[in-house]
């Protein structure tokens, strides 16, 4: 009888409570990334988890998979905007900054994959600045450090609506990473 006890499972009111018991940790979860997506710091990494939640999968997955991020990289917000005449989006990860081309302009504006697409980790940002492109167009102008080539390279971007909360979201998830010394020029 204990063989035959063993093989059955557990009993029924057994599964019940341990499901019960995964539900409130669940409901625990969430309220916690309700609040820090709530709370004074507007956590927009718990804001993205909370979507996932809501959808039952991740609305970004074809992008990662597009950028060659990890599954578990968290978009937390994306920026229309332009860079070297071309109009692209610029994704901030919770680890990488990322600009990509829309698919249908690959072929026709780009020359090569380097054109189409940047993904540079957060903490390979040396600086980042206000700009004027051309002394009118607000712009962002980031500095990164390229440990393979070890020479600083420039990105400039430009055509945001506005340009404040790209760079707020750039300098924060770059001291989220441990960052903490990018240089911020405004």
């Amino acid at each position: 009888q204990w063989y035959q006890r063993r093989v059955r499972g557990p009993p029924a009111d057994v599964i019940e409570q341990l499901r019960a018991y995964e539900n409130i940790k669940i409901k625990h979860v969430i309220m916690l990334l309700k609040c820090r997506a709530e709370g004074p710091l507007k956590d927009k990494e718990a804001l993205s988890l909370l979507n996932i939640h809501a959808h039952g999968s991740d609305p970004d997955a074809n992008i990662k998979l597009h950028l060659i991020l990890q599954p578990t990289e968290m978009i937390i917000s994306r920026y229309s905007c332009s860079r070297d005449g071309n109009s692209g989006e610029i994704y901030i990860t919770s680890k990488y900054f990322c600009f990509d081309l829309p698919i249908a302009a690959h072929a026709s504006q780009a020359k090569d994959e380097n054109e189409t697409k940047v993904v540079i980790p957060l903490t390979n940002i040396k600086a980042i600045r206000y700009r004027r492109h051309y002394f009118v167009i607000p712009a962002l102008e980031i500095e990164v450090i390229q440990p393979e080539e070890g020479d600083p390279k420039t990105y400039l971007f430009t055509g945001f609506l506005d340009r404040v909360p790209v760079f707020t979201d750039i300098v924060n998830q770059a001291k989220l990473n441990g960052h903490e010394n990018v240089v911020v020029e405004q």
